[in-house]
């Protein structure tokens, strides 16, 4: 159990924001939503202080590296900035420095978190999310606070549902950690691994389906490690024999194909007949980086050309939709704003993650929501994003529950030995 009565209201606290997503949000002025999760982040650096116990050895190379890669931005991304877009650094260091003292928090705390919490969270997350898709289906929806007519996107004749995101592809991240650890265990969890996976599939979103085969892939990986690639190929080839049935049964299932592969092609072309708008101002954002980067200089290739610098290039060169903040691509942007060192630090602490995640139902489904942002990643630019930082807390915080467990075993049959 938690003894900390603060910490105990922090986290579950933390439970009631995780899923709220762009539902909820204090708008600063008329353009910088701050989403309740990322208000809730400015109690870390009090909570941090005001909690007393710690690790007697301490683990901190996740903060670390966040922390040097925070600190190499603002000296170089800031400091030696060839561009540099203020408003947009402030908010980026902001955001940075709280999520570095949640890290902090998960490494040098001692936290327990009960298994009942942890169910709780996913089943909360499931009825949020469910609650949000059934208002949709009715028109209706709350996006940063405002309760109106929901504009849903159609695909194939279908209404896309978005839950509490703001579109329907940030949904997903979501709700793979849900259905994860409810497969887990799916005799017990039936019903809601069976919630998660519609409320998924209502997205209509062609990332979802890639996060479906992820999670697929992780689940027969943690199950059946020794006979993986067995398992891979085979139910690979059940898929592929499924999908060629149901086109043959329901001729609708090719528009699915077609749909797909349009967004695909609209990444390399502005055919404005049969463009997928959504693919193709993402596309258009990618281009521009893409330039940025293939006319770098070798200098700015390494340092970067400051925190910003890809806000700064997309507004003054996309030309047929809107502009973005960051490139359609987090890792493209770090590459352009703070150089291959910037990008290398980063990836060094995603790794770090890999490194912590264990082979339980808990940590295995916040590591499954890690990844499949990570790979959203390659199509948004938001590095802030504060549930994808909220998993990375609750892999770290598992792992060094897990470790401090299996000392107390070890420790037990020294004793009695």
């Amino acid at each position: 159990m938690i003894e900390n009565r603060g910490l105990k209201i922090f986290l579950y606290l933390l439970l009631i924001v995780l899923p709220l997503r762009e539902s909820f949000a204090l708008m600063l002025g008329e353009t910088t939503p701050m989403r309740f999760g990322e208000i809730l982040m400015a109690l870390c650096p009090v909570l941090l202080f005001v909690y007393k116990e710690e690790y007697e050895e301490p683990l901190t190379i996740t903060s670390t590296l966040l922390f040097l890669f925070l600190a190499y931005s603002l000296v170089v991304g800031v400091g030696f900035a060839e561009l540099l877009q203020p408003s947009f650094a402030v908010k980026y260091f902001i955001r940075g420095v709280l999520f570095f003292i949640l890290i902090r928090i998960a490494e040098t705390k001692v936290i327990y978190i009960p298994e009942d919490y942890i169910e709780l969270l996913f089943k909360y997350t499931v009825v949020i999310e469910a609650i949000f898709c059934v208002m949709q289906l009715f028109g209706y929806t709350i996006l940063f606070g405002e309760f109106g007519v929901y504009d849903a996107s159609v695909t194939f004749g279908f209404q896309r549902l978005s839950g509490t995101a703001s579109e329907p592809g940030y949904l997903i991240p979501i709700i793979t950690p849900c259905i994860y650890y409810f497969i887990s265990d799916f005799g017990k969890y039936k019903f809601w691994a069976i919630a998660s996976l519609m409320i998924l599939l209502l997205s209509l979103s062609s990332f979802g389906y890639v996060a479906i085969l992820v999670v697929i892939l992780i689940k027969l990986y943690s199950s059946y490690r020794d006979v993986f690639i067995k398992s891979v190929l085979i139910s690979g080839f059940s898929i592929i024999l499924a999908l060629f049935a149901l086109a043959l049964v329901f001729p609708q299932v090719k528009d699915v194909y077609v749909g797909v592969s349009n967004k695909i092609f609209a990444f390399s072309s502005f055919d404005e007949i049969d463009m997928d708008y959504s693919g193709a101002e993402r596309a258009e954002n990618l281009m521009v980086a893409t330039e940025v980067v293939s006319e770098s200089s070798p200098e700015r290739m390494l340092l970067g050309q400051g925190v910003g610098a890809t806000a700064f290039h997309t507004e003054n060169n996309v030309v047929l939709f809107k502009p973005a903040e960051e490139a359609n691509n987090l890792y493209l942007s770090v590459l352009i704003n703070q150089g291959v060192i910037g990008l290398i630090l980063l990836l060094f602490l995603f790794f770090t993650i890999f490194r912590q995640v264990r082979n339980t139902p808990a940590s295995m489904a916040f590591f499954v929501g890690f990844l499949t942002q990570a790979l959203q990643y390659f199509i948004v630019g938001n590095l802030w994003l504060y549930f994808f930082w909220i998993y990375i807390f609750f892999i770290i915080v598992l792992h060094r529950q897990q470790v401090l467990e299996e000392d107390d075993v070890e420790d037990l049959e020294q004793e009695t030995v």
